[in-house]
């Protein structure tokens, strides 16, 4: 079929729909809904002396397929990626809670830590999970993590 009959076929069409549709038509993308109510009616007014090559046909499904399958990998992939953000999530409430029980086991040790230049050396009386970065106090002092030194029995 010559591409002048369809397009005054779709004019036709076009016409018969409110202005309000063909508005969301024309901003939308096309999908695969699109795609077939395109080949459906290219089928519906095709010239009976003339009909499309079996060859055309097979393209056109071919295409169709296609498009499909790459609409089911678009939604494939945006359910990994929300997957994948909950993951994160999830792995990072794990390290948080993996860094606090590595931490308990300095409780009543002795450190030494340098903080500004000063050693300071005791017993970890407490340690804090108030914040972010837990905090250790030794001798009423508060040690950050980094500036711990040394640990002893």
């Amino acid at each position: 079929m010559a591409v002048e009959g369809l397009s005054s076929i779709f004019k036709e069409d076009l016409k018969s729909e409110s202005q309000e549709e063909t508005k969301k038509n024309i901003n939308k993308e096309l999908g695969k809904d699109d795609f077939l109510k395109l080949l459906v009616t290219q089928l519906k007014y095709q010239n009976p002396l003339e009909p499309v090559k079996d060859q055309e046909f097979i393209a056109q499904m071919a295409n169709f397929s296609s498009l499909e399958q790459m609409q089911n990998l678009n939604n494939s992939f945006l359910d990994f990626a929300g997957k994948q953000a909950n993951l994160d999530g999830a792995i990072s409430k794990l390290n948080n809670n993996l860094e606090r029980l590595q931490i308990l086991p300095l409780l009543g040790k002795s450190v030494v830590a340098t903080s500004n230049q000063e050693e300071i050396s005791g017993k970890v009386e407490r340690i804090s999970f108030k914040g972010e970065i837990p905090e250790v106090y030794v001798l009423g002092k508060k040690v950050l993590l980094d500036s711990i030194v040394e640990v002893m029995a």
